[in-house]
């Protein structure tokens, strides 16, 4: 049993991680699995915890990080999902498999809270349920995003929108979720599919991820250009990914009669939305998406399974690699919408 390790540590809401030596205890209690981290996915998810959105933090100090791929160095009583030596993704939404309890690690003298999974370590102890195995692999890279965010863009598009092939699209904010839900969006037949975002230097990567049109605002004349390229005036689908209620507002006026809007974004807690209820009478639909309502088990193997095969096409999405150490910095990446997927691929 590995008794130290290093990890980001949120000491404080709405300050930077400290990178520093954890220590764990000896033994591992039913369903918790020591896994030892190759690579970890930053997403908005974080920022938000960072930022205290949803509240006052009641769990400071504590570890970060939701998607992840590493291998089992040892596993907990009772543990059936896993064994030694497997590759694993690490997500957050549940799996088969026991739900241990949240391991307390110990920093600085101290408890050191963690929730049933956390990545942003070189080492973590993971509830088995937020576990599932893969076969080896190389492409590093790309497997984190099955953890969450290759889950929650098919998932929000399957399950929470229920696209119909040829239904169209427009994708508010083209972040690390929102270049997934245009790749996700192709993969599974949508029609026409737009991409909005403020940062104009994500149009080509955002047309070659998929999107047919892409704009950097809605303007006065958006809904006249999409009408004379597409012939379209509404929208089937929109799916927001900033969490702005200004934007959210927008995109809901941009429905057709029975369009739906799905909320993968979230708002701070002190916001409200503004709209006019009318349309949810004559037929609109609101769904807060929960992680796509993904099923890991059963999801990230085919999801993998359609990598391996090409079915399902990465080769243009965008990473950049940082060390651990360096983790500050690439979470300014995701706040200033920087293109490409920022991840974690050094732990030393």
């Amino acid at each position: 049993m590995i008794t130290s390790t290093y990890g980001a540590i949120l000491h404080k809401s709405k300050s930077n991680l400290i990178v520093d030596e954890i220590n764990l205890p000896k033994a591992l209690t039913p369903g918790q699995v020591l896994v030892e981290v190759h690579a970890s996915g930053i997403c908005g998810a974080q920022i938000n915890e960072i930022d205290a959105v949803k509240g006052p933090d009641k769990f400071l100090p504590h570890l970060l990080g939701h998607e992840g791929v590493g291998k089992v160095i040892d596993t907990g009583p009772f543990v059936s999902q896993v064994t030694i030596n497997d590759m694993v993704v690490l997500h957050w939404r549940k799996g088969f498999g026991i739900e241990g309890q949240p391991y307390e690690y110990r920093w600085r003298n101290r408890t050191l809270n963690s929730g049933p999974v956390t990545t942003f370590s070189k080492h973590v102890v993971v509830s088995e349920n937020r576990l599932t195995r893969i076969p080896d692999y190389k492409k590093v890279e790309y497997l984190p995003l099955l953890g969450c965010g290759l889950t929650t863009a098919f998932g929000s598009i399957t399950r929470d929108a229920k696209i119909v092939a040829g239904e169209s699209l427009l994708i508010l904010g083209i972040g690390g979720v929102g270049s997934l839900l245009l790749v996700a969006a192709k993969t599974l037949g949508a029609g026409v599919v737009v991409a909005l975002d403020k940062i104009a230097d994500k149009e080509a990567s955002s047309m070659n991820l998929g999107a047919d049109h892409f704009e950097t605002n809605i303007s006065s004349d958006f809904i006249n250009k999409i009408n004379g390229k597409f012939g379209i005036d509404k929208f089937d689908i929109v799916i927001d990914t900033t969490g702005n209620p200004d934007i959210i507002s927008t995109g809901y006026d941009l429905l057709n009669q029975n369009g739906r809007l799905v909320l993968v974004g979230v708002m701070p807690n002190d916001l409200k939305l503004a709209i006019n209820t009318l349309g949810l009478n004559l037929g609109k639909k609101i769904i807060g998406s929960y992680g796509g309502q993904a099923n890991p088990s059963y999801d990230i193997p085919r999801l993998y399974s359609m990598i391996l095969s090409n079915k399902l096409n990465l080769s243009n999405l965008k990473f950049k690699s940082h060390k651990l150490i360096d983790i500050n910095q690439a979470i300014d990446n995701v706040r200033n919408g920087d293109i490409g997927k920022q991840f974690i691929s050094n732990f030393d």
